[in-house]
């Protein structure tokens, strides 16, 4: 009994401080970069530029409507240019974890949609998904991409903090140190 408490007291122990572990807290805000500019630029591309339902800020004149769409985009080339630097840092010093990346990417994309949806939206009123007499339809379809978003940062998140154990998506070459032995001998395959 003894035994058992010290293996899941060590397990809890590892799983706190994994947060502290060389590139985690890097890679899950590279994560939370790239969401933003995933949600930016998704956002400004179909709902702005194709479908025409609305624009950042719609509660203005069509220049400033437009301005506010080239700053929304701007934001999301920004992110995206810092998201993409931090990896390719974090990767050239071969403490880039992608699981903690994608437990950001899934949270920051949950965390930039509830915000979008419960302030622009509701709050602020600064514009709405889209406009017309059932506007509550489209608030449905973006509350669900949210709660997948969030419940897949959740999952993630599980997964991340017992060292990515339950995941099978091979090894990376970006996290394994070409100066170090290779535990499983497969250098020659």
């Amino acid at each position: 009994m003894a035994t058992n408490r010290t293996a899941r007291e060590k397990k809890t122990r590892t799983a706190r401080g994994s947060w502290r572990i060389e590139g985690v807290q890097t890679s899950f805000w590279s994560g939370v970069l790239l969401a933003a500019a995933v949600f930016t630029i998704i956002d400004e591309t179909i709902l702005h530029l194709l479908l025409h339902w609305h624009h950042f800020y719609d509660r203005g004149s069509p220049g400033l409507a437009l301005t506010s769409d080239g700053i929304f985009q701007s934001i999301g080339i920004i992110s995206l240019a810092a998201g993409a630097y931090l990896i390719a840092d974090l990767r050239r010093r071969y403490v880039w974890r992608p699981i903690w990346m994608a437990t950001g990417l899934s949270f920051g994309l949950g965390i930039i949609g509830l915000v979008d949806e419960i302030l622009v939206h509701k709050i602020l009123k600064w514009h709405q998904i889209h406009y017309g007499p059932e506007v509550w339809k489209y608030d449905i379809g973006a509350g669900l991409c949210i709660a997948v978003a969030l419940l897949t940062g959740v999952v993630l998140l599980r997964i991340a903090r017992r060292g990515g154990q339950d995941l099978r998506v091979g090894k990376s070459q970006a996290t394994v140190d070409p100066a170090s032995p290779d535990p499983e001998g497969s250098a020659g395959e």
